[in-house]
């Protein structure tokens, strides 16, 4: 926590006033079993590791004086995290990987969340002169998180299989506000700056030798599982409000760029006996909800400016066998043999909201623009790879994704809940989310200055609403299943929800100009 409060009461003075809250964590978190180990244990065999970030950054700021008031708060964090946990790659058949020999489970698995709230807040004032107040959050985050089992080891599990798992999560909600007023010229900015780069990964690595059955007579049917999973929620809101006697400028800035890859893979030259499932899953899931508005209001000149960016570069991918994106050579064909049913899916799922406005009143002039730009890079895959040898009995039965989407409506409320932080409120996306509003209150077809309260294009006195949930609800796609599915599935999904608000206004005597644009640029691969 950062806070400032600078005042000068003479008009020739300057008030300045700043606080600035800066962190830089770098942090590894490691579980590793060396190459060439032996374990054996009657019961489980885990490897696990767990880093969590919980931040709460607040900078704050006045600056107030007969003359020149500025005030300028700045939070901002780099955040480099590594979490992993694996077995050492073995290099050749004479040094080979580690060998896990489980009576039970064998488990490798590591969870990195990051859960982080900077607010910044400036407040600049001045009696004769200008005032100017600027406030801004960064994050930076540099995110690693795998499980991994590496090259050319052993998997031995009797009981209930093996099991290779990274989670990952990012929940994030930057508030920067920034405001000014002065008998001049009022000059207030606002910006959150987010950069994400995050990594998710599980992994069996090449040459792996699994026996995955159970002991003796033994009923019970060991799987094997190998899953990331990577949900990124991510809330920004700027906003600004300049006001003087002569001119007044406001500007607020979200700028998001994120870059993700989510991915579950079992190498080349898998072999050996799995009694029970194959399931290899990647999900990757991005929240973003971001907010850019900003007023200006002056006795000659008003000038506001909002925009809202989204550059996000995804990759989520599911296979076993060889990596054709990579440049290591495959070890060959193997021979992994499961007597129940397989799975190979990868999914990612991005819902956008983005909301940009501005006011922009003055005397003279009054010039209002904002924009709001998504641009979306992005690569879903699942198979598996050339030359592998997999055989899938389909002895047992999973619940899968058909790579199909179920169609519905949920209800939502016509305007967006509390977004407010105040009181140690957390917003949310399900706050920030609302449906479509009441047409009916919107239409006039008779012209007599009242709302009709209903919907009627074709005027048989029934409302067009009824039965079509379309009107009172918002459209939902999710992952269509199918249950009781037997032998080996592939599917590769991605699904897209964007919402972009772009909106502007300018108000004065002599003239006028808003100027709102919303472009959406998208680029998708989806391949099974």
């Amino acid at each position: 926590v950062a806070g400032a409060l600078a005042a000068s009461f003479d008009s020739s003075g300057v008030a300045a006033g700043a606080g600035v809250d800066v962190g830089v964590v770098n942090k590894n978190t490691r579980a590793t079993v060396g190459r060439g180990s032996q374990i054996r244990a009657g019961g489980d065999i885990s490897i696990t590791t767990d880093s969590d970030e919980d931040i709460l950054s607040v900078a704050a700021s006045i600056g107030g004086g007969s003359g020149v008031g500025i005030s300028g708060s700045f939070s901002v964090y780099v955040l480099g995290t590594t979490t992993r946990a694996s077995t050492e790659d073995g290099s050749n058949i004479l040094t080979p990987g580690a060998r896990l020999d489980a009576g039970d489970r064998v488990s490798v698995r590591a969870d990195g969340q990051l859960d982080f709230i900077p607010v910044a807040g400036s407040l600049a004032i001045s009696g004769s002169s200008a005032g100017v107040g600027l406030s801004n959050t960064t994050l930076v985050h540099n995110d690693t998180v795998e499980a991994r089992i590496g090259d050319r080891s052993t998997v031995v599990a009797r009981g209930w299989g093996a099991s290779v798992v990274a989670h990952s999560s990012e929940d994030v909600t930057s508030v920067a506000a920034a405001g000014s007023g002065a008998s001049s010229a009022g000059v207030a900015g606002s910006a959150t700056v987010n950069i994400l780069n995050e990594t998710t990964l599980a992994r069996i690595g090449n040459g792996v030798s699994f026996d995955v059955m159970p002991s003796g007579l033994s009923l019970l049917r060991p799987d094997v599982l190998v899953q990331a999973d990577d949900t990124t929620n991510l809330i920004t809101v700027a906003g600004s409000v300049g006001g003087g006697g002569s001119g007044g400028v406001g500007a607020g800035a979200a700028v998001t760029k994120t870059s993700k890859v989510t991915e579950a893979s079992i190498g080349s030259a898998a072999s050996g006996d799995v009694r029970g499932d194959l399931q290899v899953l990647a999900d990757s899931v991005e929240d973003v909800v971001s907010i850019a508005a900003a007023a200006g209001a002056g006795g000659s000149v008003g000038i506001a400016g909002s925009a809202g960016v989204l550059v996000a570069d995804v990759v989520t991918r599911a296979f076993v066998g060889d990596d054709p994106s990579d440049a290591t050579a495959s070890l060959g064909a193997g021979g992994l043999h499961v007597r129940g049913s397989g799975q190979i899916s990868a999914n990612d799922m991005l819902d956008v909201t983005n909301i940009v406005g501005t006011i922009a009143v003055g005397g003279a002039a009054g010039v209002g623009a904002a924009v709001g730009v998504p641009v979306v890079t992005k690569r879903v895959e699942s198979f598996v790879g050339a030359g592998q040898n997999l055989r899938v009995d389909g002895q047992s039965t999973l619940d899968i994704r058909t790579g199909d989407f179920s169609i519905g409506f949920q209800s939502a409320p016509e305007k967006p809940g509390n977004v407010d932080i105040q009181g140690g409120h957390k917003p949310t996306k399900a706050d920030a989310a609302f449906g479509p509003p009441d047409v009916g209150q919107l239409t006039d077809s008779d012209q007599d200055g009242n709302a009709d309260g209903i919907v009627d294009t074709n005027h048989d006195g029934v409302d067009d609403r009824n039965g079509d949930p379309m009107y009172g609800g918002v459209r939902v796609a999710s992952l269509a299943t199918q249950g009781g599915f037997s032998g080996l599935s592939i599917t590769a999904t991605n699904r897209d929800s964007v919402k972009n608000f772009a909106m502007a206004a300018g108000g004065a005597a002599t003239a006028a100009v808003s100027v709102a644009a919303g472009v959406n640029v998208f680029g998708t691969t989806t391949r099974a």
